[in-house]
């Protein structure tokens, strides 16, 4: 929560051990932050402090962690600059050979990537100053997606962990909002439990929710009372559970993830309902509040390698809570962070790792599977743990072993079963034996080649503004295929906006990007999906034959020239994997980009979301 008037947040903190985040020193508004917060030797020190701090003024972190403190005079950023004003020194705070640190904590400009144009954001980092997954300040600069899906894929059997003010405010886990602080109050709280569970089962990652849907955060946030900072929160609760999550795990050689709801039910404009499904767009203050958020987690903490977002799919959309905008900033705040958005798809639409929820109509990796993944599923009554949970071993050791791991791991689809801590803050102890005799049971295939070469994806995204059609049927608007509302459901249906043309192809739908953005080269297509479940799936509507084209004013369109491999069709099976297609295409600049169905599947023209963007580089609004 915030401090106020010179009131410290934390006490002053010593070097924190290599590879974990410092989470020491002073946070104040009112005053410099104590002399004595030194960073740690690998990651750089949070909210307030940088690194070998020794004058005692404060590091400011996007302005909001500090707003009197001036920047330290001694506390340079390592090798390649620090992001977003947290340092992340390896060199004791001296500034780096590539981007030191300008006043106030943030990098130096001008600094680029080393990797051959992927994932640019802006020019946040420059070469060799990226944080590895111990922590550690790396050398090898901003890395490949390839190479950062191919190492998720190796973790092979992770812990999903739903914590939060739902394991104590009501039976049901329902996320309700506002519940009195005073009732988050974890008497035993060990994350080192949790993740002491997990290494005996051999898993070798795992996913704390830090916010789920009702609001309550698992930090003291700058942003906002409703967190374990508030003056409500007992002793045993009143601790940065994020912090002791993530050094437990780097403690035992284990991955942490971070899983951060968008909804917030807590916080009004955030929550599930009151959005109508149009182009309107969130105000920017709600939009800086979870920008906000998000920087905490990815700058307080140290090099997180896998970030989870939820809550917004299959709410709000992504157009109203501007995905392009999120996705790109979570890529400036670290640039090596694999994202994923919980939107029960079985294709990697706006993410970097497909997630299949189970729970969720049976979602399941399909046969053939390629694409780096991860599923869960639910341990107990519900997600989060519930008082019919106590005592509580779940499944069979066979379901781990048999059911899940050995058909997933051959499809590089990581299990992820989801563990609720009790009331005590503890894993059930039939639960900690559990999962001994599961690591027993099990070792991973080390025989299993690596991950195949990805698909194409598009990773820089730009969220459109609207749409328009040749023609719409009834009950259909051509808003529906760039809203980005998307989900699995729970039996035969899919949550999810389609445009369906009222006519056979020829038919097309012209996106409206807002502005005019150079360095378009890629879109991305999917049609209605198929759930696992559905007793008639409807193939109809695929788009077979495909045209496109640009145009900077929306009157004159120029067709693009597609890149070697694509040419002008998409081919279509029965597997849950056909239902995504894309093409690439020679960099245009443009404001609206026409995607025009020469033939299809049946009588129509089905679109359930159409993207366009940059493949590699974030395409830059002119």
């Amino acid at each position: 929560m915030p401090a106020t008037g010179g009131e410290t947040a934390g006490a002053n903190g010593s070097s924190a051990a290599a590879g974990q985040a410092q989470t020491g020193g002073s946070e104040t508004t009112s005053g410099g932050a104590g002399a004595s917060g030194t960073a740690g030797a690998a990651a750089g020190a949070p909210g307030g402090t940088t690194g070998n701090e020794t004058t005692g003024a404060a590091g400011a972190v996007a302005g909001s962690t500090t707003t009197s403190g001036k920047a330290g005079s001694s506390g340079s950023a390592g090798s390649g600059g620090a992001i977003g004003g947290t340092a992340t020194s390896d060199a004791g705070g001296k500034a780096g050979s590539v981007g030191g640190a300008t006043p106030g904590g943030t990098s130096a400009p001008g600094g680029t990537q080393s990797s051959g144009g992927v994932r640019s954001s802006g020019g946040v980092q420059s070469s060799g100053g990226v944080q590895s997954s111990g922590g550690a300040t790396a050398t090898g600069g901003i890395q490949d997606p390839e190479v950062l899906k191919r190492a998720f894929a190796e973790y092979r059997f992770g812990m999903f962990i739903h914590f939060g003010m739902n394991t104590f405010s009501n039976d049901g886990a329902k996320d309700l909002p506002n519940q009195d602080p005073s009732l988050f109050n974890p008497t035993n709280l060990n994350p080192g439990q949790w993740i002491d569970a997990a290494v005996s089962a051999k898993m070798k990652f795992a996913v704390l929710t830090t916010k789920h849907h009702d609001g309550f955060l698992l930090w003291d946030s700058a942003t906002t009372d409703y967190d374990v900072g508030n003056a409500k929160v007992p002793a045993a609760g009143h601790v940065d559970v994020v912090k002791l999550f993530v050094d437990a795990c780097r403690a035992r050689g284990v991955a942490p993830g971070l899983y951060f709801s968008i909804q917030d039910r807590s916080t009004a404009g955030l929550g599930s309902s009151g959005w109508s499904v149009t182009n309107e767009r969130m105000p920017q203050t709600l939009i800086d509040y979870v920008k906000a958020q998000i920087k905490e987690l990815l700058t307080n903490y140290g090099y997180i390698p896998f970030f989870v977002t939820d809550g917004w799919a299959w709410s709000m959309g992504m157009t109203i809570m501007p995905y392009q905008e999120i996705r790109e900033y979570v890529y400036q705040l670290s640039p090596n962070t694999l994202y994923c958005e919980h939107q029960g798809q079985q294709v990697p639409w706006h993410d970097d790792i497909v997630y299949y929820e189970e729970p969720k109509g049976g979602a399941w990796s399909p046969a053939g599977n390629i694409l780096a993944s991860w599923q869960s599923q639910k341990m107990g009554h519900a997600w989060f743990w519930t008082p019919p949970d106590a005592g509580d071993a779940g499944p069979a050791v066979s379901d781990f072993v048999t059911t899940h791991l050995a058909d997933l791991e051959p499809k590089y689809t990581n299990y992820a079963p989801d563990f609720g801590p009790n009331r005590q803050g503890l894993l059930e102890d039939a639960v900690v034996t559990k999962l001994k005799a599961v690591g027993a049971a099990w070792s991973p295939n080390a025989s299993r080649p690596p991950l195949p070469t990805q698909p194409p994806h598009l990773n820089h995204v730009i969220t459109a503004v609207n749409a328009t059609a040749t023609s719409t049927a009834s009950g259909s608007k051509a808003l529906n295929a760039v809203d980005g509302i998307n989900d699995g459901g729970f039996t035969t249906y899919y949550t999810e906006t389609v445009w369906q043309s009222a006519a056979a192809a020829p038919q097309s739908l012209t996106i409206d990007l807002g502005k005019t953005y150079s360095g378009i080269d890629m879109l991305s297509y999917q049609p209605p999906q198929i759930a696992p479940q559905q007793a008639t799936k409807d193939y109809t509507g695929r788009i077979t034959g495909y045209a496109i084209s640009s145009s900077t004013d929306g009157t004159t369109f120029t067709p693009v020239t597609l890149k070697t491999g694509y040419d002008g069709t998409w081919q279509w099976g029965a597997t849950q994997l056909a239902g995504w297609a894309s093409a690439e295409f020679n960099a245009v600049t443009a404001r609206y980009v026409r995607l025009q169905a020469t033939s299809a599947t049946g009588s129509d023209v089905k679109i359930n979301e159409v993207d366009v963007g940059g493949r590699l580089v974030a395409p830059v609004a002119q």
